[in-house]
């Protein structure tokens, strides 16, 4: 079955890492202590999510939300993203999540395994263009509104 996310649940299962949110976002370069030593990449985030069930119960394991949410900076859009969350455990409503950030020069790709809490952690596990063999970790912050932010802490 396919259906929309509800804005609440949609928040609850996407990506994260690091750094405490702007209230406007935008990219920033910041000095960083020991490690990661690269700069940080920080967007704002209107989440546009999926998911696909395979009843109409609740979540089940093997449900996926599908990921494509607009990144900004100062309210105009200079990226998306791509993923996928498959739930691995309908109870605790967690679920194994890999996505791709597509950036002006490049993309970031991430892995995380997803939980409830607005604050989300991720690893940074790849890239391409100018994030070519990127490594690092990241956050996601979900205001509950289907809007956020994400920053990438990149080690170089």
């Amino acid at each position: 079955m396919h259906r929309a996310v509800p804005a609440v649940l949609g928040l609850v299962l996407l990506a994260a890492g690091i750094v405490t949110a702007r209230p406007h976002g935008g990219m920033a370069a910041e000095e960083a202590s020991p490690m990661p030593t690269g700069p940080v990449l920080q967007f704002d985030v209107r989440f546009r999510d999926t998911i696909l069930a395979a009843g109409d119960s609740g979540l089940a394991v093997g449900d996926r939300f599908i990921l494509s949410d607009r990144l900004l900076q100062d309210e105009v859009e200079v990226g998306h993203n791509a993923g996928v969350c498959t739930i691995t455990d309908a109870e605790a409503a967690e679920a194994l999540c890999e996505v791709t950030w597509v950036l002006p020069d490049g993309t970031i790709a991430t892995q995380f395994q997803n939980t409830p809490p607005p604050e989300k952690e991720f690893a940074v596990v790849g890239g391409t263009g100018r994030y070519e063999g990127a490594r690092g970790s990241g956050t996601l912050i979900e205001f509950g509104d289907e809007t956020g932010t994400v920053a990438f802490r990149l080690i170089d």
